[in-house]
């Protein structure tokens, strides 16, 4: 795991690139990578890399790396898991390497089977760039899912890209882009190509940019997720062996290292099967957990199960907003973009512990995505269940019983959301967010409202549902999860509170065999009993304790809303209702001091979402644009 930056003049050759801006590109990276640092100039050219030592830690591993004859140079961040049998492969056709690691299997594999099948025979995480001399070409490549990010620019005549958005500014002044704020208190991420800044973009997850000679970029999706095909010729007990068997071979993957390795161990089914197979294969492992003292969302007492059942190593972190608060600078730091998942400060937290133990660490992450484990899943499978009953005419009616329970609580107040779904088209109903477009007015200025005009974000999402095939209620709403939330927020919040602390997360569910195999899955094998991740919890009944399978789900939730009125308090006052924040144009000052008071007498999650989101956004203004605070300051 690494960051990486570079620079390309496609039409000027000869231009020498600055040098001096590279390396502090590059070193704004250093907490990425803080075992080496490389650079590679040459004319109309510049590559930059900061390491994290995983594979091969002697200086033969360091980067960038150039074929023996200097005509292909690379720099990647991330790990290829399958890099063995690729290196056997090419070491049966002749060719010789120089050090151990899977960046120079990249790099010979571009050079014999060219971009598109190596693209197709890569299994991992990543986002790497490839200088072709010979074609004078640049290929930038980021991995299916989206779990490490790439952002590139035109400054000029120049091309240039980087791990993250921030460190642009060594090159050029940025613009603000306004529709991303406004992004951000929508769903606490930006997401899709666009970015914080009105010039700078994301490569995409699963696709390729190929920058050539003339300038002209040619973009590629080189893999997409389908559900559009289930197979509906297998038993519940075959596509648990299959299921089973795709998993296994991902953490055994997963679990190649040459520096200490350990899991994070929720007690949740997901963590729980990755402990249960990474401890049959290696021995004992160390696993991590994180203890709050709010009952209704700690799962440490069910991570100890786990831990014992499988006789791991086992630590836990006990997480409040006090000892947590040092480490919230360090985070934002890391932060590309601003990014309000509050979970991301548990996270961070873990991290710190397993730092101290570890390099890499195995997680969970996925398991909801592929195989069914989130709520709103099941609600549209069981929406698409009913609209079999509901004659399309009868819609209109069911969507006015839904109005009424929705104004209730409780059972009725579910099933009134599954009724909703039943009613409506899904388009009308795929964009989910905490943060309702309708009260904007209420926070907004007039001056950041005429900007916006009539921009909504729920449009994005609406977009993204629009691109994919017509299939189940549950499977658009998993399609378009993968393609939007999953990219955006859940894998940024992992890769920002990891590499913050230079620590590697490995995800064996985000493995692309494991979501083709997914995503076959027929909805009603999936939610078979109408039941979450039914499959995957067939698999965990035979490996771990009863308790731990019937359990029912908990998110990894920091109450953040709680911190807001009591330890963290002072921050409120300071970076929200302070005059900086009031002086950027985009919040009116009355609005927001009514809805801190409001929060102070009573704390609840959405307005302390909403608060938490402003100080982010705040803060990181302030650290990564402004530099009027640093990482180290102690807030």
């Amino acid at each position: 795991m690494c960051g990486i930056c570079g620079i390309f003049y496609p039409t000027c050759r000869d231009r020498q690139p600055d040098a001096d801006k590279l390396i502090k590109m590059r070193d704004r990276l250093t907490m990425r990578g803080p075992d080496a640092s490389g650079l590679s100039l040459g004319k109309g050219y510049g590559l930059a890399h900061r390491r994290l030592s995983i594979i091969d830690l002697s200086a033969a591993g360091n980067q960038p790396m150039k074929t023996a004859d200097g005509t292909v140079e690379i720099v990647c961040n991330g790990e290829i898991y399958n890099f063995r049998q690729l290196r056997a492969e090419l070491e049966g056709l002749g060719y010789v390497f120089s050090s151990r690691t899977d960046t120079e299997v990249l790099l010979y594999g571009y050079v014999e089977w060219g971009l598109a099948g190596l693209l197709g025979r890569v299994l991992g995480m990543f986002a790497f760039a490839i200088l072709d001399h010979r074609q004078w070409v640049l290929h930038l490549v980021r991995d299916p899912l989206g779990q490490k990010p790439l952002f590139y620019q035109w400054v000029g005549d120049a091309f240039v890209f980087a791990s993250l958005a921030c460190v642009f500014e060594e090159f050029t002044s940025h613009t603000i882009n306004v529709r991303a704020v406004d992004n951000l208190m929508f769903s606490f991420a930006i997401g899709g190509e666009h970015t914080i800044f009105e010039n700078v973009q994301r490569v995409l997850p699963g696709s390729s940019l190929t920058i050539l000679s003339d300038r002209r970029m040619q973009q590629e999706t080189y893999w997409f997720p389908d559900f559009s095909q289930p197979d509906h010729g297998l038993s519940m007990s075959e596509w648990t062996t299959r299921v089973e068997d795709v998993l296994k071979s991902a953490v055994e993957r997963c679990l190649v290292s040459d520096v200490p390795l350990g899991i994070t161990l929720s007690g949740g089914i997901d963590s729980s099967l990755i402990t249960s197979m990474a401890s049959e294969m290696v021995g004992q492992v160390s696993t991590f957990s994180v203890a709050t003292a709010d009952p209704a969302h700690d799962e440490s007492v069910y991570a100890r199960v786990v831990a014992a059942h499988c006789k791991t190593d086992h630590h836990e972190l006990q997480v409040s907003g006090q000892n947590v608060r040092h480490l919230l600078m360090r985070l934002i730091a890391g932060m590309g973009e601003p990014f309000a998942d509050a979970s991301a400060i548990n996270l961070i937290a873990i991290s710190e512990l397993l730092r101290e133990h570890i390099t890499v660490a195995l997680t969970g992450d996925g398991g909801d995505e592929g195989f069914g484990g989130y709520s709103y899943f099941l609600a549209y499978h069981l929406a698409d269940t009913i609209r079999g009953y509901v004659p399309s005419g009868a819609r209109p009616a069911l969507a006015g019983l839904a109005r009424l329970l929705l104004r209730t609580s409780g059972q009725l107040h579910r099933l009134g959301t599954v009724l909703r779904l039943a009613a409506l088209p899904q388009r009308e109903t795929i964009a989910q967010a905490w943060f309702d477009v309708v009260n904007r007015r209420q926070f907004y200025t007039g001056e950041l409202l005429d900007c916006l005009a009539d921009y909504d974000p729920r449009q994005y999402y609406i977009d993204t549902f629009d691109r994919i095939k017509k299939v189940s209620l549950a499977d658009g709403a998993m399609w378009t999860h993968i393609l939007t939330i999953l990219p955006d927020d859940y894998l940024v919040k992992g890769d920002y509170a990891t590499m913050a602390l230079g620590l590697e997360a490995r995800s064996p569910f985000l493995e692309r065999d494991v979501i083709d195999l997914a995503t076959r899955i027929p909805a009603a094998v999936r939610f078979q009993g109408y039941k979450r991740k039914s499959i995957l919890r067939q698999v965990a009944s035979s490996r771990l304790p009863r308790d731990i399978v019937d359990r029912p789900k908990k998110g990894f939730v920091t109450p953040i809303w709680l911190w807001l009125t009591t330890s963290w308090d002072d921050l409120v006052q300071e970076f929200i209702l302070g005059p900086h924040l009031e002086q950027r144009g985009w919040f009116r000052r009355d609005a927001l001091e009514a809805i801190v008071r409001q929060h102070r007498h009573m704390p609840a999650t959405s307005s302390g979402y909403f608060l938490w989101t402003l100080l982010v956004l705040e803060l990181w203004l302030r650290l990564n644009i402004e530099h009027t605070l640093s990482a180290h300051d102690l807030i």
